[in-house]
């Protein structure tokens, strides 16, 4: 047992950092929202070229609104805004305890997967089993195009396998729970 708790202050599992990304912007949908704005700038300089002022609306109105359609299906495709919402509630943080902490649940759904955050609050550290941890999370669970096979196997479906590593890496109960109404097991039912 010693080889394992070489090199570290406390014989705890590995704490790692924070890995910080932008939350409250998208940033494929900021980026799909620049590209259409080039677009209709550019169509604003190339304007001035077309010959009659029926001709040169008639041109606009079409390319604005296949751009404005475009942008519509793009932005709806990669955005996680479809369905929101967020819950302040004494939430069970750990499995097999009874303690409960005052924290904000918030859930975030979209085409291509879901983001559930986990906040304590207000924002203040808890301490379990003699270990000092702060309640922040936020967590990017993936829906596959294929739902592949049922179940939660080597070849199962990607949300499947993300659940399966987020069980093991220890994320706290209400992320777990949240993600598994998502889940299909292995006969279909959720």
């Amino acid at each position: 047992m010693v080889e394992f708790s070489a090199f570290r202050d406390v014989p705890f599992p590995t704490q790692y950092g924070p890995n910080r990304s932008a939350v409250t912007v998208d940033v494929v949908e900021a980026g799909l929202v620049a590209a259409v704005l080039i677009l209709v700038f550019s169509l604003l300089l190339v304007l001035p070229g077309v010959k009659g002022l029926r001709q040169g609306i008639s041109v606009t109105l079409r390319i604005g609104f296949a751009l404005f359609v475009a942008t519509v299906i793009l932005v709806c495709n990669f955005s996680y805004e479809w369905q929101v919402g967020h819950v302040k509630a004494d939430l069970q943080y750990k499995q097999f305890t009874s303690q409960h902490v005052p924290a904000e649940l918030g859930l975030r759904v979209g085409l291509r997967g879901i983001n559930v955050t986990l906040k304590g609050h207000p924002s203040r550290e808890v301490v379990f089993n003699n270990v000092t941890e702060t309640i922040d999370y936020n967590e990017h669970f993936t829906f596959g195009w294929d739902q592949r096979l049922n179940g939660f196997g080597p070849n199962a479906a990607q949300l499947n396998q993300e659940l399966r590593q987020a069980q093991r890496r220890g994320l706290p109960l209400p992320i777990l729970s949240v993600v598994e109404y998502f889940a299909l097991d292995g006969e279909s039912i959720r």
